[in-house]
């Protein structure tokens, strides 16, 4: 499926996992679930496939979005005012949210943890965070 976004824009993100799609643009995002399918090419030759279907779209996310990643059942966006937030992929209700206290230059896990670098160029460092407290 063609996704096509016919305007000119600034910001523009995109993550992907094995079953979700999330796009960032402007300040508009969207989510879409990835469904494998199996279809027949010739008689006994099948061919594997994905759907692709919108969940939802948030029209307005706050703060400008420096970082967007994927992690199970949520996503998280990390944004120039040194917050950190998880979502909900499914649904899009924000679950909570973590002031780093500076820019967000990007983050990860490490087990229990997220990693986070913050400031302009990083200059802040990292910090490990407990995600589960």
């Amino acid at each position: 499926k063609r996704i096509t976004v016919e305007e000119v824009f600034w910001s523009f993100k995109v993550v992907l996992s094995d079953l979700y799609l999330v796009l960032l643009i402007r300040s508009r995002l969207s989510v879409y679930e990835l469904k494998e399918r199996r279809v027949p090419k010739y008689n006994d030759l099948w061919v594997d496939r994905r759907d692709i279907q919108s969940l939802y779209t948030v029209k307005k996310i706050s703060g400008i979005v420096t970082v967007i990643k994927i992690s199970d059942e949520t996503f998280l966006t990390g944004d120039i005012g040194g917050k950190v937030k998880v979502w909900d992929i499914k649904t899009g209700s924000n679950l909570r949210t973590l002031d780093i206290g500076s820019a967000v230059q990007d983050f990860g896990f490490m087990g229990d943890f997220l990693v986070t670098v913050g400031g302009i160029n990083g200059e802040m460092g990292v910090t490990f965070w407990n995600f589960e407290t």
